[in-house]
Order: C-alpha cells, then structure tokens, then sequence
C-alpha cells in the first residue's frame, strides 16, 4: 500500500468545497483508503507544510480545483516516485476532466486501478516589470493580452454570476476593451515580430469554464500548442471570442498556430501573465519549454471519454 497523503483547499469553489470536505473524506474512508488529511489554509502555509513532509508519502490527493493542483505540481515537477491523483473540487478542474476525472468515485477509481499516465508539463521562466526572474510550471495553458484579460474579468465577476455565465460574460466585455500590442515572438528556433497582437496561447490540455479552446491538445506527446492571435481590432477579438466559445479556430483568420518544444516571447510593453487559470504579475518577457513525463497522474481514462 502506497502512503497516501489528501489534501483539502478549503477555499475551493468559493468556500464550497470546505462545507463537503467531510463527504470527501468519508468516501476515501468508505473505500479502503488509508490516508492522512491536510487542510491547505493559504498558499503560504501549504507550501511549509507540504515541504515539510512530501517525502514522507508516495500519493498525494487534491481535494481543490486547478490552483491546488498547480500548486502541487512547482513541488511534484520531476519527482518519478511521486504520484498525484484529483478529486474535482474546484470551478474549473481542467487537468481531471482532461482525463475523465470528474467526481469523487473517478478519483477512487484512479487510485485503485493505479494507471499512471505520465503527463507533460510546460516549463515557464519570465522576467517580471521590476527586473526580476522566476520560474513555474503550468500544467495546462498559459497566456498574455486577450486570453488574460478574460480571466482577470471572470474572476472579478465570478461570485455574482458563476462558472457557467462568468467566462462568456467576461469574454465579451474583454473584447470591447481590447489592448494590442506588439511582441517578438520565437518559436523553437525562428523568430519573428508580430505588430499589433490580440492574445498569445500557449496549451498543454485542458478547459477553462466553457471555452474548450484544447480540446485536440494532446499532454502527453513532447510538445505545446500555440496559438497567437493577431489584428488588434475589437471585430478581431470578437471572433477570438467566438473561436474560444465554440472550440474550434475557425472565425478569426488573423491568427498562428502550431506545436512546439520551445516559445520565447518578448513583450515591447508590460503584460499580465496568467498560468492556468490565475493571474500573476506584469511580465516583458517569458520563454517557455515543454517538459516531457514530468507527472505521474493517476488517470481514469479507461473509462469512456466525454
């Protein structure tokens, strides 16, 4: 039996998830598990705790949405003798619906069918407005300009409207105060600068509220989607809007897209950087890598996609 360790964020959904931390439990309980509970008060006292006793287990569960599971993953990235499962507790869970994980009885499935699948994550270095430089891995999407302003927006609005309305919402109102600007952008080994951009996208798999723009993305196989959209105008941003709402780039064609193994972008003015799902900072520059194998999630892909 592996040492298995849960981990709540309470804070999930808004302060939902610490109201059924107790069923949660109850259900890893009720199946067999063996395990030790920690609450994850705030990042600052997730991040002591966690150091503190990570190699003390084999299997780490987060009970929380994708902010617990980034968390997790800056401290998981690389460890082979580490082993990650979800339980889908937060608003937008985009790593385990991305692998069919979508409830409590998902999760105890995964852990007892024990299927690994290694899962790639994207390596993130930038250089923040103040000159200094940090690193973070994403696991799902990463991006600047539109992208961003989307989600600064539907966090904003997200208590008063939810998770079904507050990303359309916020979609629209983003593309009447649409920012262009202008970026060098190098892709694996050529470069070349692109004036008045929309949005850079970088993918690794997943969905954010109902935009399911990775829907073909594939985590597993070495490399990232990009995409960049490009014009700078609000009809432009209207169809990025589109193109996210719907899944498929089909209605803005000022856009470039492909997969790589390496994106350097540098910015000629100030942009926030969002990391799957959350705003960080003002950045001029990040460059980005794929990291292949870098998790081992437990997965519940045998079961029938959705």
């Amino acid at each position: 039996m592996k040492n298995i360790c849960v981990i709540i964020n309470p804070n999930s959904q808004n302060g939902f998830t610490s109201k059924k931390s107790e069923e949660y439990i109850k259900a890893l309980a009720d199946a067999g598990l063996v395990f030790d509970t920690y609450y994850s008060k705030s990042k600052k006292y997730f991040e002591k705790i966690f150091k503190e006793i990570v190699d003390n287990y084999d299997l780490f569960v987060a009970v929380g949405g994708d902010g617990l599971v980034h968390s997790l993953i800056q401290l998981l990235a690389g460890r082979k003798d580490k082993q990650l499962a979800i339980a889908p507790a937060g608003n937008g869970n985009m790593l385990a619906y991305h692998h069919n994980i979508l409830s409590i009885e998902d999760t105890i499935s995964s852990i007892k069918n024990g299927k690994v699948e290694k899962v790639d994550l994207i390596k993130v270095k930038y250089l923040t407005s103040n000159g200094k430089r940090k690193t973070i891995y994403s696991h799902c999407i990463i991006g600047i300009g539109y992208i961003a302003d989307v989600v600064k927006y539907a966090t904003n609005i997200f208590k008063k409207l939810g998770p079904k309305w507050c990303y359309p919402f916020a979609g629209a109102l983003a593309t009447f105060r649409i920012d262009s600007f202008d970026t060098e952008f190098c892709v694996d080994n050529n470069s070349k600068y692109v004036p008045n951009t929309n949005t850079v996208i970088l993918l690794n798999q997943g969905k954010i509220g109902p935009f399911d723009i990775t829907r073909n993305v594939v985590d597993t196989d070495g490399y990232m989607d990009y995409v960049m959209f490009h014009d700078g105008t609000s009809a432009e941003a209207v169809l990025c809007f589109l193109d996210s709402f719907f899944g498929k780039y089909i209605f803005n064609k000022h856009r470039v897209t492909g997969k790589a193994r390496k994106v350097k972008v540098k910015l000629l003015s100030e942009k926030d950087l969002m990391v799957d799902g959350e705003i960080y900072e003002k950045i001029l520059y990040f460059s980005a890598e794929i990291v292949p194998k870098a998790i081992m999630l437990l997965s519940n892909t045998s079961k029938k996609e959705v």
